[in-house]
């Protein structure tokens, strides 16, 4: 029996960056003054992707919190 594997594999950096839905993201951010409703709601919105690809506590430790 093969054993599931429970941890999600981390992706390139650049494969991440380059994910239409992230790319989507940035572009709000860069229409939205910083420190708007909307950077802020993108900067999340990226790390949930990237909780979902590489899984939370990486999310975490990779972005942080909105500052």
């Amino acid at each position: 029996m093969k054993k599931e594997n429970t941890t999600k594999e981390k992706m390139n950096q650049s494969d991440f960056w380059n994910l239409p839905e992230v790319k989507e993201q940035q572009e709000i951010q860069k229409r939205s003054p910083f420190r708007s409703k909307e950077d802020i709601k993108a900067f999340y919105m990226i790390k949930h992707i990237l909780a979902d690809k590489c899984g939370h506590q990486f999310a975490d430790e990779y972005m942080g919190e909105y500052e």
